[in-house]
C-alpha cells in the first residue's frame, strides 16, 4: 500500500488542507520549514580543531621540544643532527634553544650527561650573531649558554620553607610535595651545571663563583640545601675524572 501511495501522489478529497495544530504558546511553523532535517553532531562528538603555532619562534619551541622529549642516550646523535639543522636566523631563536634544553635537563636529571653531550655537540654548530650594541661582543652559543646558567642559579630560591601565603593556600601534603619539587630541580641545576664543567663549557671562574655564592664567607653556617648543591657539582664535576 505505501508503495501504491508513493507512486500516485494523490491526497484524498477530505484531508486536503488539514494539518496539526500548533501546542498552546507555540509559534506554528512554516510550511517551507517542516522538511525533515538531518541530525546534529553534538559538540562533543565534533573533532576539535588542534591549535597551530602561528609566529616563527612558536614554530621553533614546537619542534625543538618535539626533539627533545625523544632523546636518549641510544639516539642522541640522531637528535643533535636533527638540531644542529636548524636555521637560526637571530639571538632570541639561539637563547630559545638553550632554555628549552636548560629546562629538559632540569626535570629529567637522569639524562644530565647526556644533555650536557647534546650541548656539547652544538656548541660549534650554531652561527653567532652581532652584538646589539656596539662595543659589545658577539653573541655566540657558549656566551648565550653561561648567559642561561646565570640566570637560572639567580632565579633559585634562598629558602625552602614555605611563605605564609603557600601555608595558607596549600594542604600540608601538597606544600611537601611543592618544597620537594623545587629542591630536586635545584639539584638538577647543580648537576648540570657540573657536567657542563666537566666538559669544559663553563669556566672554573664561573664554578668557583657559583660555589662561593653557595658556601661562601657569611654569618653564621651555610643553610643544608647549600651544602647539597655545592656537593651535586663536586660529584658531577669529578664523576669522569676518577
Amino acid at each position: 500500500m505505501l508503495r501504491i501511495w508513493g507512486a500516485t501522489k494523490v491526497a484524498h478529497p477530505q484531508v486536503v488542507g488539514l494539518h496539526t495544530q500548533p501546542r498552546p504558546g507555540e509559534k506554528p511553523t512554516p510550511a517551507s520549514d517542516r522538511r525533515r532535517k538531518p541530525p546534529q553532531t553534538p559538540d562533543v562528538l565534533r573533532p576539535k580543531a588542534t591549535p597551530t603555532p602561528s609566529t616563527p619562534a612558536q614554530i621553533l619551541e614546537r619542534k625543538v621540544r618535539s626533539l627533545l622529549n625523544k632523546i636518549c642516550p641510544d639516539n642522541l646523535q640522531v637528535i643533535t643532527e636533527q638540531l644542529a639543522a636548524i636555521e637560526l636566523k637571530n639571538v632570541e631563536q639561539l637563547e630559545t634553544i638553550i632554555k628549552l634544553i636548560f629546562g629538559i635537563a632540569l626535570t629529567d636529571p637522569h639524562y644530565c650527561e647526556t644533555y650536557a653531550d647534546m650541548v656539547f655537540t652544538l656548541k660549534n654548530r650554531y652561527p653567532e650573531f652581532p652584538a646589539e650594541r656596539e662595543g659589545e661582543k658577539a653573541v655566540t652559543f657558549a656566551r648565550a649558554l653561561l648567559n642561561t646558567c646565570q640566570n637560572e642559579f639567580e632565579s633559585l630560591p634562598t629558602t625552602f620553607e614555605p611563605t605564609d601565603e603557600e601555608r595558607a593556600r596549600m594542604e600540608t601534603a601538597d606544600l611537601a610535595h611543592e618544597m620537594q619539587t623545587r629542591k630536586k630541580k635545584m639539584l638538577a641545576n647543580m648537576k648540570f651545571i657540573g657536567h657542563l664543567f666537566l666538559r669544559q663549557l663553563l669556566a672554573v671562574k664561573v664554578v668557583g663563583q657559583i660555589v662561593h655564592a653557595l658556601i661562601g664567607i657569611k654569618e653564621g653556617l651555610p643553610e643544608e640545601h647549600m651544602v647539597e648543591c655545592t656537593c651535586e657539582i663536586g660529584r658531577a664535576s669529578c664523576r669522569e675524572r676518577v
